[in-house]
């Protein structure tokens, strides 16, 4: 009956990727455009309803992009402004597609991943050995570096 409809739109199901997921108690889940969605059990309102959140690949493969930005031995004569003119709109684009769902345990990892990337990266700058987090490369100066931050960032759908 699907496959008959999306004809009259010119569309067809890709067989190897279609198929019937038990969704009910949150058993599966299934991808579709780059997000996970399952159904999970609210506590507060004992009633389930179906999230979504970036899918495991696309969370690795913005992982590699910011790895391959920040992992040329080219990059180190940068300052830091010119580092994140380099990364913002990569976290921007990124962002602003998966910020419509559940994604702000993700976007807190990102944030964290680009933390301790940039915190390589100023070491390797200043020549100095591990990340340095805590002494050099700070959040207080990630957050004043005028870098983006994901976290804070989710529209919640709503259901009116």
């Amino acid at each position: 009956m699907i496959e008959k409809r999306l004809v009259q739109f010119g569309l067809e199901l890709h067989p190897e990727k279609t198929k019937i997921v038990d969704m009910r108690y949150g058993k599966e889940g299934f991808d579709f455009l780059g997000f996970h969605h399952r159904q999970v059990m609210s506590h507060r309102y004992k009633k389930r309803y179906t999230i979504k959140w970036p899918k495991k690949a696309a969370v690795n493969k913005i992982k590699q992009k910011i790895r391959e930005k920040l992992g040329a031995r080219a990059i180190l004569k940068l300052s830091l402004e010119e580092v994140v003119k380099l990364l913002n709109p990569t976290l921007r684009g990124w962002m602003n597609y998966f910020k419509f769902g559940n994604s702000s345990k993700v976007f807190n990892q990102i944030d964290s991943y680009v933390h301790e990337r940039l915190a390589i990266w100023w070491s390797k700058k200043h020549q100095k050995s591990g990340r340095r987090w805590k002494t050099d490369f700070t959040w207080k100066i990630h957050r004043e570096s005028g870098l983006l931050v994901m976290n804070g960032n989710v529209q919640y759908w709503s259901t009116l």
